[in-house]
């Protein structure tokens, strides 16, 4: 095939400068139309969120389930690197389904027991007045102010025996009915002890009175002794 004319007649300098402004054109195409596709792409992300929420979904689901340990290790390195956005995270599932994020909270605990066990001995040796005021507020529900009340009415002593110490390295103890879960005071450990031994009954409690009284043995060993 012979050549046009015009390129036959060029010189080796011309058809260099020709064949660098039509591969410049060309590459000016191609970026022109990988921007244009980008355009259209970010777009349609913009116009379909809830579809681009599910493509990512399902991307990542396939992903975590071909690579699980390399999953789990991105996961706790990005929650170790980032704990202020997973507790905004936390939060605002909270907010949006509580019953979610209680059952999510429970799954974790039970299959992270150690961590659980070690989160609450560092919180404890950190802060343990609210550690014990959150364990009131969540078994016996009362504050720390109502606790404080309730202490200081009783003159800030067991609330049987009178006793100024609690009679524990774990502090006093928040006595409760066990039937009606009342609050009743507050004790000290070996009171707290001996009325749960004694299982709360008023008549057992009577009759102790009058075993420390009259005890058989009493009797029995003065009439051998005779």
């Amino acid at each position: 095939m012979r050549k046009p004319l015009l390129v036959s007649m060029m010189t080796p300098e011309e058809l260099e400068a020709l064949r660098e402004r039509q591969t410049a054109r060309a590459a000016a195409e191609l970026e022109a139309r990988a921007v244009a596709k980008r355009e259209r792409h970010i777009r349609w992300r913009a116009d379909n969120p809830e579809k681009v929420r599910e493509q990512n979904r399902i991307r990542t689901t396939r992903w975590y389930a071909k690579n699980p340990d390399k999953a789990k290790a991105n996961s706790d390195r990005w929650r170790a690197e980032n704990p202020e956005k997973v507790r905004a995270a936390g939060v605002r599932l909270y907010a949006k389904n509580p019953e979610k994020a209680r059952m999510k909270e429970a799954r974790w605990r039970a299959a992270n027991l150690e961590k659980v066990k070690a989160s609450k001995i560092r919180l404890y040796a950190k802060n343990p007045e609210k550690v014990r005021a959150s364990h009131r507020k969540s078994k016996y529900g009362i504050t720390q102010e109502q606790w404080d009340a309730l202490f200081t009415f009783q003159g800030n002593c067991c609330a049987n025996c009178g006793s100024t110490e609690p009679g524990s390295k774990k502090h006093w103890s928040t006595d409760h009915d066990h039937v009606t879960g009342e609050v009743r005071g507050i004790l000290c450990h070996p009171c707290n002890i001996g009325l749960g031994h004694l299982r709360d009954d008023i008549d057992i409690l009577l009759k102790a009175v009058e075993y420390l009284k009259n005890p058989p043995a009493r009797k029995i060993l003065k009439c051998e002794s005779t």
